[in-house]
Protein backbone atom coordinates (compact mmCIF):
# COMPACT_ATOMS: atom_id res chain seq x y z
CA UNK A 1 0.00 0.00 0.00
CA UNK A 2 2.71 2.74 1.10
CA UNK A 3 4.63 1.82 -2.58
CA UNK A 4 1.65 2.20 -4.53
CA UNK A 5 0.90 5.90 -2.66
CA UNK A 6 4.37 6.55 -2.83
CA UNK A 7 4.69 5.98 -6.76
CA UNK A 8 1.22 7.53 -7.58
CA UNK A 9 2.76 10.73 -5.82
CA UNK A 10 5.65 10.42 -7.39
CA UNK A 11 4.20 10.54 -10.41
CA UNK A 12 1.76 13.72 -9.75
CA UNK A 13 4.49 15.86 -8.86
CA UNK A 14 6.23 14.62 -12.16
CA UNK A 15 3.63 15.14 -13.94
CA UNK A 16 3.56 18.80 -12.42
CA UNK A 17 7.05 19.51 -13.35
CA UNK A 18 6.46 18.83 -16.75
CA UNK A 19 3.49 21.16 -17.02
CA UNK A 20 5.76 23.97 -15.14
CA UNK A 21 8.48 23.15 -17.65
CA UNK A 22 5.94 23.37 -20.61
CA UNK A 23 4.51 27.11 -19.49
CA UNK A 24 8.14 28.02 -19.75
CA UNK A 25 8.89 26.98 -23.06
CA UNK A 26 9.58 30.58 -25.27
CA UNK A 27 6.65 30.45 -27.85
CA UNK A 28 7.45 33.36 -30.68
CA UNK A 29 6.10 36.87 -28.87
CA UNK A 30 8.07 35.60 -25.21
CA UNK A 31 11.82 36.00 -24.64
CA UNK A 32 13.75 33.98 -22.24
CA UNK A 33 16.26 36.10 -19.55
CA UNK A 34 19.68 35.08 -20.05
CA UNK A 35 21.78 34.04 -16.91
CA UNK A 36 23.13 38.08 -17.14
CA UNK A 37 19.98 40.15 -18.48
CA UNK A 38 16.81 40.82 -16.90
CA UNK A 39 13.80 42.80 -18.15
CA UNK A 40 12.69 46.65 -16.61
CA UNK A 41 9.61 47.46 -17.17
CA UNK A 42 9.10 51.62 -16.63
CA UNK A 43 6.41 52.86 -15.45
CA UNK A 44 6.06 55.45 -18.24
CA UNK A 45 6.42 53.54 -20.71
CA UNK A 46 6.12 50.08 -22.05
CA UNK A 47 9.85 49.91 -23.75
CA UNK A 48 12.40 47.21 -22.11
CA UNK A 49 15.38 48.05 -20.52
CA UNK A 50 18.42 45.31 -20.21
CA UNK A 51 19.65 44.96 -16.91
CA UNK A 52 21.30 42.35 -14.29
CA UNK A 53 19.49 39.01 -13.94
CA UNK A 54 18.81 38.72 -10.10
CA UNK A 55 16.70 35.67 -10.29
CA UNK A 56 18.42 33.23 -12.89
CA UNK A 57 20.40 30.35 -11.09
CA UNK A 58 19.66 32.96 -7.39
CA UNK A 59 19.20 31.35 -4.24
CA UNK A 60 17.13 33.42 -1.27
CA UNK A 61 16.23 32.08 2.08
CA UNK A 62 13.18 32.44 3.99
CA UNK A 63 12.07 32.57 7.68
CA UNK A 64 8.28 31.98 8.43
CA UNK A 65 5.62 32.58 11.34
CA UNK A 66 3.83 28.56 10.54
CA UNK A 67 0.50 28.64 12.16
CA UNK A 68 -0.71 24.88 12.22
CA UNK A 69 -4.22 24.52 11.74
CA UNK A 70 -4.21 29.00 11.94
CA UNK A 71 -3.46 28.65 16.43
CA UNK A 72 -0.65 26.37 17.11
CA UNK A 73 2.35 28.38 16.79
CA UNK A 74 6.09 27.29 14.98
CA UNK A 75 8.53 28.40 12.28
CA UNK A 76 9.34 27.53 9.33
CA UNK A 77 13.23 28.34 7.23
CA UNK A 78 13.49 27.67 3.62
CA UNK A 79 15.85 28.11 0.68
CA UNK A 80 14.84 28.63 -3.10
CA UNK A 81 16.44 28.18 -5.59
CA UNK A 82 15.02 29.60 -9.16
CA UNK A 83 15.83 26.67 -11.79
CA UNK A 84 14.02 28.75 -14.96
CA UNK A 85 12.30 31.94 -15.81
CA UNK A 86 10.82 33.59 -18.68
CA UNK A 87 9.55 37.06 -19.39
CA UNK A 88 6.05 37.48 -21.64
CA UNK A 89 6.01 41.03 -23.08
CA UNK A 90 2.15 41.87 -23.22
CA UNK A 91 0.54 45.37 -23.09
CA UNK A 92 -3.36 46.54 -24.16
CA UNK A 93 -5.20 49.86 -24.92
CA UNK A 94 -7.90 50.48 -23.23
CA UNK A 95 -11.01 52.23 -24.93
CA UNK A 96 -9.41 56.15 -23.50
CA UNK A 97 -6.48 55.48 -25.12
CA UNK A 98 -4.35 54.29 -22.23
CA UNK A 99 -1.73 51.28 -22.45
CA UNK A 100 -1.47 49.02 -19.69
CA UNK A 101 1.16 46.80 -19.13
CA UNK A 102 0.78 42.91 -18.61
CA UNK A 103 4.32 42.13 -18.57
CA UNK A 104 4.74 38.92 -16.43
CA UNK A 105 7.41 36.73 -15.83
CA UNK A 106 7.70 32.71 -15.01
CA UNK A 107 9.93 30.98 -12.61
CA UNK A 108 10.69 27.25 -11.96
CA UNK A 109 11.80 27.36 -8.31
CA UNK A 110 13.49 24.13 -6.13
CA UNK A 111 13.20 24.75 -2.77
CA UNK A 112 13.61 23.07 0.87
CA UNK A 113 11.53 24.02 3.91
CA UNK A 114 12.58 22.96 7.70
CA UNK A 115 10.32 23.62 10.77
CA UNK A 116 8.57 22.86 13.79
CA UNK A 117 5.15 23.98 15.51
CA UNK A 118 3.64 23.35 18.92
CA UNK A 119 0.32 22.26 19.40
CA UNK A 120 -0.46 22.98 23.12
CA UNK A 121 -1.43 19.96 25.63
CA UNK A 122 -0.54 17.58 22.84
CA UNK A 123 2.67 17.27 21.06
CA UNK A 124 5.69 19.08 19.17
CA UNK A 125 5.27 18.55 15.28
CA UNK A 126 8.15 18.79 13.33
CA UNK A 127 8.53 18.62 9.34
CA UNK A 128 10.65 18.62 6.10
CA UNK A 129 9.41 18.62 2.98
CA UNK A 130 10.59 19.46 -0.51
CA UNK A 131 8.71 21.16 -3.51
CA UNK A 132 9.34 22.55 -6.92
CA UNK A 133 7.54 25.53 -7.08
CA UNK A 134 5.87 27.63 -10.26
CA UNK A 135 6.06 31.56 -9.25
CA UNK A 136 4.26 33.88 -11.77
CA UNK A 137 5.71 37.63 -11.32
CA UNK A 138 3.47 40.76 -12.39
CA UNK A 139 6.18 43.24 -13.00
CA UNK A 140 4.35 46.38 -12.71
CA UNK A 141 4.07 46.32 -9.56
CA UNK A 142 6.47 43.04 -8.57
CA UNK A 143 4.12 41.24 -6.79
CA UNK A 144 3.53 37.63 -7.58
CA UNK A 145 1.32 33.94 -6.88
CA UNK A 146 2.71 30.68 -6.79
CA UNK A 147 2.06 27.21 -6.32
CA UNK A 148 4.15 23.94 -5.47
CA UNK A 149 3.98 20.44 -4.65
CA UNK A 150 6.56 18.29 -3.13
CA UNK A 151 7.32 15.42 -1.18
CA UNK A 152 7.93 15.63 2.69
CA UNK A 153 8.16 13.70 6.36
CA UNK A 154 6.44 14.82 9.37
CA UNK A 155 7.82 13.76 12.76
CA UNK A 156 5.53 13.95 16.42
CA UNK A 157 6.82 14.37 19.89
CA UNK A 158 5.17 13.93 22.59
CA UNK A 159 6.22 15.26 26.00
CA UNK A 160 5.37 11.70 27.85
CA UNK A 161 4.74 8.48 26.41
CA UNK A 162 4.86 4.84 28.13
CA UNK A 163 5.25 1.57 26.54
CA UNK A 164 4.40 -1.82 28.59
CA UNK A 165 6.75 -4.32 28.09
CA UNK A 166 5.87 -8.42 28.30
CA UNK A 167 6.48 -8.69 31.71
CA UNK A 168 3.99 -5.88 32.90
CA UNK A 169 7.30 -3.10 33.52
CA UNK A 170 6.14 0.21 32.54
CA UNK A 171 8.74 2.56 31.12
CA UNK A 172 8.89 5.81 29.38
CA UNK A 173 9.99 6.27 25.98
CA UNK A 174 12.09 8.96 25.15
CA UNK A 175 11.31 11.25 22.26
CA UNK A 176 7.82 9.21 21.88
CA UNK A 177 6.17 10.07 18.83
CA UNK A 178 5.90 8.35 14.78
CA UNK A 179 6.96 9.62 11.32
CA UNK A 180 4.59 10.37 8.40
CA UNK A 181 5.45 10.84 4.89
CA UNK A 182 3.97 13.88 4.40
CA UNK A 183 3.30 15.41 0.87
CA UNK A 184 2.38 19.25 0.63
CA UNK A 185 0.85 21.33 -1.63
CA UNK A 186 1.61 25.19 -1.42
CA UNK A 187 -0.06 28.31 -2.90
CA UNK A 188 0.13 31.91 -2.19
CA UNK A 189 0.85 35.65 -3.09
CA UNK A 190 3.57 37.97 -2.42
CA UNK A 191 5.79 41.34 -3.42
CA UNK A 192 9.63 41.59 -4.30
CA UNK A 193 11.38 44.66 -1.66
CA UNK A 194 13.71 46.65 -3.09
CA UNK A 195 15.44 47.83 0.46
CA UNK A 196 18.16 46.10 1.85
CA UNK A 197 18.74 42.26 2.69
CA UNK A 198 14.41 41.69 3.05
CA UNK A 199 13.98 40.53 -0.44
CA UNK A 200 9.76 39.48 0.07
CA UNK A 201 7.19 39.18 1.67
CA UNK A 202 5.17 36.27 0.94
CA UNK A 203 1.76 34.97 2.33
CA UNK A 204 1.42 31.17 1.83
CA UNK A 205 -0.89 28.29 2.72
CA UNK A 206 -0.19 24.58 2.61
CA UNK A 207 -1.94 21.65 2.98
CA UNK A 208 0.27 18.96 4.59
CA UNK A 209 -1.28 15.43 4.41
CA UNK A 210 0.01 12.88 6.74
CA UNK A 211 -0.08 9.55 5.05
CA UNK A 212 -1.17 5.92 6.97
CA UNK A 213 -2.44 7.91 10.21
CA UNK A 214 -4.41 5.34 11.89
CA UNK A 215 -4.72 2.95 8.38
CA UNK A 216 -5.92 6.63 6.89
CA UNK A 217 -4.72 10.33 5.56
CA UNK A 218 -5.07 13.34 7.44
CA UNK A 219 -4.54 16.91 6.50
CA UNK A 220 -3.10 19.36 8.04
CA UNK A 221 -3.86 23.25 7.05
CA UNK A 222 -1.05 25.56 7.39
CA UNK A 223 -0.76 29.33 7.00
CA UNK A 224 2.26 31.15 7.09
CA UNK A 225 3.55 34.79 6.80
CA UNK A 226 7.34 34.22 5.31
CA UNK A 227 10.11 37.41 4.75
CA UNK A 228 12.53 36.33 2.20
CA UNK A 229 16.19 37.55 1.85
CA UNK A 230 18.59 38.04 -0.31
CA UNK A 231 22.13 38.81 1.16
CA UNK A 232 23.46 40.21 -1.88
CA UNK A 233 21.12 43.28 -1.74
CA UNK A 234 20.06 43.35 -5.21
CA UNK A 235 17.45 44.99 -6.46
CA UNK A 236 14.82 43.36 -8.74
CA UNK A 237 14.61 46.37 -11.07
CA UNK A 238 15.88 49.49 -11.15
CA UNK A 239 13.52 52.52 -9.07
Amino acid sequence: MKIRILFIFFSVLSTFTLKAQDCLKAPQYTSFIKTDTSYHLSKKETTINNTKSVFYNSITYSLSYYGNNLVNPGINAGISFVLRERTKIKSRTKKNGKKVDQSKMKQLLASADIGFFWQPESHIGAFNYYEITLRTIRLKNNSYSIIGLGPGIYRSFYPETYEVEDNGNINRVALGGRTYFAPVISFGTGRFKNHGILHSLSFITNLMFLFDYNSGIVPLLNLEIAFGFDFKKQKIHNE
